[in-house]
């Protein structure tokens, strides 16, 4: 076996398998790594290996998705694969290994540490592939704002029955004090081997990526640096508890062209946070004018909020509104909406979505 022969993925062998056979002996194989068409991941999903795995992980369904979110610092990538082996001088496909893989990353919310775990299992293959081993590797690109602490990914032979398994874990680098934001993905790659092959087949293993950020101060308690996953737009439902407030959120957002916030239904569009003071006083002048009289405990509320770039100052109606609500109830909306934006550390230009009931 050759190591300096790493092949990324079946295009790359293709047009290398000329190269390659000047130099090899007869009778040598190359391999390389290549997601499942949709009838071998069906047949995959049914194996008793498959099932086994993808119990561990309950959010690891749909295969070859990409990276699937279920909260700001949770996501999997589930993903059905092959190894194909050729012979190097014919070209001729001499066996394949079938096999599952279920990542995971989880991020926090309060800690600038975040950790990448894959898991793997062999669920069939036919031809060359006995003594197939796998390792892996990953880093921190020089551009991306974090480390990597540890890879726990060592050689592990593929079979049977078992699930070979890599772990990696990253630290941020950004200033915890400085009030800075930054982004880091962990560039793991997922390495094949056997003594009967020339040189090994690779996996990209990349993560989602993960930002982190000494902006917010979570919760107003000092709970101080954290990360989450960006791409994830998080859902406020803090809005329920408000009878008057979400009366007038579900007006808007059934009547207004736009449904702004509105994740259901037809035409989507989430509310964009910003941080600009000046827009935010704007909107809240446009919808919520002092001018306006306020009746005895009673206080003027506005959707879609001031802190977004669809307010009332950027928007046209109806894709906007006002109503009288109990001063108490809109008191208690403020701190509410406060807190979703720490715990889900939402920055200038994040999506997110809100449902009112």
């Amino acid at each position: 076996m050759s190591a300096a022969v790493a092949v990324s993925d079946c295009t790359e062998l293709d047009k290398r398998l000329p190269a390659l056979a000047k130099a090899a002996q007869d009778g040598a194989l190359a391999a390389c790594d290549a997601p499942a068409g949709e009838k071998e991941a069906a047949a995959q999903l049914r194996t008793p290996a498959a099932k086994e795995l993808l119990a561990a992980n309950p959010c690891a369904t749909a295969p070859n998705k990409g990276w699937k979110f279920t909260g700001r610092g949770r996501a999997c990538n589930p993903e059905s694969r092959l190894i194909n082996v050729r012979n190097v001088r014919t070209g001729r496909l001499v066996g394949q290994l079938y096999y599952l893989s279920v990542g995971m990353i989880v991020a926090k919310n309060d800690s600038l540490t975040w950790d990448q775990t894959v898991s793997m299992k062999k669920t069939g293959g036919w031809g060359r592939i006995a003594g197939t081993s796998v390792y892996g590797v990953g880093r921190c690109a020089s551009a991306d704002k974090c480390t990597t602490l540890f890879t726990n990914f060592p050689m592990q032979r593929m079979g049977e029955g078992r699930t070979n398994e890599g772990q990696w874990k990253m630290r941020s680098t950004i200033d915890k004090q400085g009030r800075e934001r930054g982004k880091g993905q962990n560039r793991a790659t997922a390495v094949f081997i056997n003594p009967g092959w020339v040189g090994v087949a690779q996996h990209d293993l990349t993560s989602a990526s993960v930002r982190c950020d000494s902006i917010r101060n979570m919760g107003r308690g000092g709970m101080g640096a954290g990360c989450v996953l960006p791409e994830y737009w998080p859902t406020m439902t803090e809005m329920k508890q408000f009878p008057y407030i979400s009366q007038g959120i579900r007006k808007v957002q059934r009547v207004g062209p736009h449904h702004y916030g509105r994740k259901t239904g037809a035409n989507p569009n989430p509310l964009v946070y910003t941080s600009n003071a000046a827009i935010r006083k704007n909107n809240n002048d446009a919808a919520c004018p002092s001018s306006r009289p306020r009746p005895p405990g009673q206080t003027c509320d506005e959707y879609p909020f001031a802190s977004t770039l669809q307010g009332a100052s950027r928007t046209q109606w109806p894709d906007w509104g006002w109503r009288w609500v109990p001063k108490n109830e809109n008191d208690r909306q403020g701190y509410q909406i406060r807190t979703f934006y720490d715990n889900n550390r939402i920055l200038n230009g994040d999506r997110f979505w809100v449902d009112a009931g």
